[in-house]
């Protein structure tokens, strides 16, 4: 998992083919369709039954509450991000 040797792996003398992009693209794709499902994000974003979605889990929270809630959110969104743009 040494992210210094991954790239020093890939410096061939056959350029860009040399890269690993041609046989980790599927599993990027797989890396980010389950970031999309971890994250809420459409179209996965339907964590409550269809019945509760006027007034579901999220009318229970005040403003810190929610607050917190919606920061968590965000930041697992942005570590998703960063760790699809290190990869």
């Amino acid at each position: 998992l040494n992210l210094s040797r991954s790239v020093m792996a890939q410096d061939t003398s056959l350029g860009i083919f040399g890269w690993y992009w041609l046989w980790l693209f599927p599993m990027f794709v797989v890396f980010f369709i389950s970031a999309l499902a971890e994250t809420n994000r459409p179209p996965f974003d339907l964590p409550e039954a269809e019945s509760e979605l006027v007034a579901g889990f999220m009318v229970e929270y005040s403003s810190t509450p929610y607050l917190l809630f919606m920061l968590g959110e965000y930041v697992a969104i942005m570590s998703m991000c960063a760790l699809g743009t290190i990869l």
